[in-house]
């Protein structure tokens, strides 16, 4: 009898996708409208979806088969990672209740879908994303709660190929928001938020965690997560208190590889993948279904090629190319070109290329680019499209782009005592050092006065200190 009252409770349910929340329900209509797990604790989630997201993350690798995903930093990126050999893309992570409150719009003239945040059809572009990428791309979300999480889900659900939840952020604004790293100390909201995900949405759903405390506490983290009905789940082999200087560990990823073949989930491992070599290695390593791939990619997209990477002024000028395609934001583009400049010299994508932008020259140069025709100029590029390659000799050297810097102005030396008040009061006048030191300082560079400054603009305007100057007139004076 409680078999037939639970089936009949279980068939009164909605279906697994319905139409879109509204933002004016409650909480608890929501919950009862989309069955999120946290009041349905005993309930199986299998049963909706069956293992058809499974199936479908072959699918979404393409066919290169080298099984390499990326995080891109905006749209045309996908088509600049996916050229060299990238299988999947995930977008950059965006919070629930952003994607909530924007509004999708079809952008006829880029042939792109734009959500935008608040603001309409004025406000600023949050997502972009094209028909061409999505069968690769992932949507990145970070959100605290089921409800929220599922809100955000649907506005962008029909555009991309797989909503994935980021565990993994350690960042401060992120932990306090109960978001990233905050969910892998509380598995029950986890669990909530990838089974609400999976029962109400038509395409696969997938997550990406961080290594807890104990190889047992993550694989056991990673057998709930999986019970949940995901289609893959990313591993980062570090933990929320390490940082990308610390190495990253492999191994407790191979623990969660094999705990979770039972289920024929695939593991995607991430964490000093730095070449395609690397990517292979931590494959044959771990036994993992994929790599991912994130700073190395934003130092040199070709690090997805077989054949070894492309000359990194290669690529920095096709990275403009389609940044400029798609209306990148300009400091967002100036952003990635300086995280190319800024890899570390130990990276070898970093190198060939005799114009490539690199050292902390380069960095000054792109931050010096006051629109995107100055980009152009400093990598070589005409400024209009489609942006040719002029070639070296019309490639702005470091040195000429980041323009003239003015000589520091000599500062003027104190002015002198005044002789005419001297006399007046019966003094002759003072033929102290104070005044020969104090002008050949100036004379010399300003060596004399106290003027240093740590850390100033380059081409500033050397300034004597002033206490000091008003106490040698002071002294002046009285003597």
């Amino acid at each position: 009898m409680a078999t037939n009252a639970a089936a009949a409770q279980q068939a009164a349910l909605p279906p697994p996708y319905i139409a879109p929340l509204q933002l004016g329900e409650s909480q608890e209509r929501i919950r009862a409208k989309y069955r999120c797990s946290v009041l349905h604790a005993g309930q199986d989630c299998h049963g909706w979806g069956g293992e058809g997201g499974k199936q479908d993350w072959g699918k979404l690798r393409g066919g290169c088969g080298d099984g390499c995903l990326v995080v891109r930093c905006f749209t045309g990126a996908s088509a600049h990672y996916i050229s060299y050999g990238a299988d999947i893309v995930y977008s950059e992570e965006l919070v629930a209740q952003r994607v909530i409150a924007s509004s999708r719009v079809v952008n006829k003239s880029l042939q792109s879908i734009d959500f935008l945040d608040r603001g309409g059809e004025h406000g600023r572009v949050m997502f972009r994303t094209t028909a061409d990428e999505k069968p690769r791309l992932v949507f990145q979300l970070g959100a605290a709660d089921a409800v929220m999480a599922l809100q955000a889900a649907q506005v962008v659900a029909g555009d991309v190929a797989e909503v994935g939840l980021n565990m993994g952020c350690p960042k401060a604004f992120s932990l306090q928001g109960g978001m990233g790293a905050a969910l892998l100390r509380k598995p029950e909201i986890a669990e909530d938020i990838m089974k609400t995900l999976h029962r109400n949405l038509s395409i696969p759903v997938s997550c990406k965690i961080r290594l807890l405390d104990t190889d047992q506490d993550t694989v056991e983290l990673a057998r709930r997560l999986a019970a949940c009905g995901i289609n893959a789940l990313a591993v980062h082999g570090r933990t929320t208190q390490q940082r990308p200087r610390d190495p990253a560990h492999w191994a407790p990823i191979k623990l969660v590889v094999e705990a979770l073949a039972p289920g024929c989930v695939p593991v995607v491992a991430n964490g000093d993948v730095f070449s395609w070599e690397d990517a292979q290695r931590v494959k044959r390593e771990t036994g993992c279904a994929a790599a991912m791939i994130a700073r190395a990619a934003m130092w040199n997209a070709s690090v997805f090629r077989p054949q070894g990477f492309l000359p990194l002024d290669e690529v920095q000028r096709e990275f403009v190319r389609l940044a400029l395609k798609w209306e990148n934001a300009l400091p967002n583009t100036k952003y990635c070109l300086k995280e190319m400049a800024d890899a570390p010299p130990s990276f070898q994508g970093r190198r060939g290329g005799v114009r490539a932008l690199v050292g902390h020259e380069a960095n000054t140069a792109v931050t010096r680019a006051k629109d995107e025709a100055s980009l152009c100029a400093l990598l070589g590029l005409s400024s209009t499209a489609p942006y040719e390659d002029l070639g070296e000799g019309a490639s702005g050297a470091v040195a000429a782009s980041s323009g003239k810097v003015k000589a520091p102005k000599q500062p003027k030396a104190p002015r002198p005592p005044r002789h005419a008040k001297q006399r007046e009061n019966g003094q002759q006048p003072s033929n102290g050092s104070s005044a020969p030191e104090e002008a050949s300082g100036a004379a010399n560079g300003g060596e004399g006065l106290k003027r240093k400054r740590d850390g100033a603009d380059e081409g500033g305007e050397a300034q004597p200190d002033g206490q000091v100057q008003r106490q040698e007139e002071a002294d002046a004076q009285v003597a």
